[in-house]
């Protein structure tokens, strides 16, 4: 099971293991590398279970601007592998 971005109470109240190595995908909260890398787990080995939530343009580019200086975030990469 994967959730995304920062819901993964699903996942330890489910007692299923995410693929991935960070736990809370949310912008704050994981280095853009390793939303890198989990994006790439991600596209290796797709979940079968997925709890997500979409992220609008604006609210991306708020999250953005608040913690990474208005670059681009590995968040992204996340998304495109689960699309």
């Amino acid at each position: 099971m994967y959730s995304f971005p920062d819901i993964n109470y699903f996942d330890v109240t489910a007692e299923l293991p995410s693929p991935t190595f960070g736990k809370v995908d949310y912008f704050d909260a994981e280095p853009y590398s390793m939303a890198v890398r989990d994006a790439e787990v991600l596209r290796l080995h797709p979940p079968t279970w997925l709890v997500g939530m979409e992220l609008t343009p604006a609210e991306r580019s708020a999250h953005e601007d608040l913690f990474r200086g208005g670059r681009p975030s590995g968040q992204r990469e996340i998304e495109r592998a689960l699309h």
